[in-house]
C-alpha cells in the first residue's frame, strides 16, 4: 500500500491522518497531571507541557485508543516518531484490510441475495405460467361443453322444424307460406349455433398460447 499521507480534522484532539484512502484516527493531547496529597487537586504547572499521542480505533469520533505514548521520564513522543510512524502505517494496513474483506463479504452476501431473487422470480414465473395453462384448458373445455350444447340444440331445432312440417302436411294452403317461413328461419337458427358448420368447433383451441416465455438473465455479480 503506497500514497502520500495527509493530515486533516478541525483540532489537534480530533485529527486523521489519510494513507492511500484509508483515515486513521489520531489524537494529540495535553498532559494534565495531579500534585500527591493536594487535596484541591490542582493540576502540576510544570506538567502542563507534557503531551500523548494516541492512535484510534476509528476517526469517526471513537475515543477507543489502538495505541498510545505519551512524554515521560523516558523521553519525549518527539523520540518515538519512527515507532509511530510505522504503527500509523500498519493502521491503515489493517483498516485497509478489513475493508477489503468487509467489501469481499458483501459482495458474497449481495451476490447470494440476487441468487435468491432469481430463483424466487423463476418459481413465480413457473406458478404463473401453469395458472395460465390451466385456465386455458378450462376454458377450452367450457367451449367444448358450449358447443356440445350448441350442436344438439341445432339438432333439436332441426328435428322440431321436421316435426312441424308433417304435422302440417295436410294443413290449409293458407299456412303453408307462413309454414315455410318459420321453417327456413328456425333451421337458419340451427345453422347459426351449430359449431359443426363452417369449422366453428375448431375455435375452442385458437387460444393456445404458442409463444416462448420470456427468458431474464440474473445480474451476474462476481465475487
Amino acid at each position: 500500500m503506497n500514497g502520500k499521507p495527509s493530515i486533516s480534522g478541525r483540532d489537534l484532539g480530533n485529527l486523521h491522518v489519510t494513507f492511500f484512502q484509508q483515515h486513521v484516527g489520531i489524537r494529540l493531547d495535553r498532559i494534565k497531571q495531579v500534585r500527591r496529597g493536594s487535596s484541591a487537586a490542582k493540576p502540576n504547572v510544570s506538567d502542563d507541557n507534557k503531551l500523548s499521542f494516541s492512535i484510534l480505533e476509528s476517526c469517526y469520533g471513537s475515543g477507543k485508543e489502538r495505541l498510545s505514548w505519551q512524554d515521560d521520564d523516558s523521553g519525549k513522543i518527539e523520540a518515538r516518531i519512527a515507532e509511530i510512524a510505522r504503527e500509523l502505517v500498519l493502521t491503515a494496513e489493517v483498516q485497509y484490510r478489513q475493508s477489503a474483506l468487509r467489501h469481499y463479504q458483501w459482495r458474497v452476501e449481495r451476490k447470494a441475495e440476487l441468487e435468491e431473487e432469481e430463483r424466487k422470480r423463476k418459481v413465480e414465473a413457473e406458478r404463473a405460467e401453469r395458472e395460465r395453462r390451466r385456465r386455458l384448458e378450462q376454458a377450452r373445455i367450457d367451449r367444448l361443453l358450449k358447443d356440445a350444447a350448441a350442436f344438439q340444440q341445432a339438432a333439436a331445432i332441426r328435428k322440431y322444424v321436421e316435426a312441424i312440417q308433417l304435422a302440417q302436411g295436410c294443413s290449409s294452403v293458407s299456412i303453408a307460406d307462413d309454414l315455410e317461413r318459420w321453417s327456413k328461419w328456425a333451421l337458419a337458427q340451427a345453422d347459426r349455433i351449430d359449431p359443426a358448420i363452417g369449422g366453428a368447433f375448431l375455435k375452442a383451441m385458437r387460444g393456445e398460447d404458442s409463444a416462448e416465455p420470456m427468458k431474464t438473465a440474473a445480474e451476474n455479480l462476481s465475487v
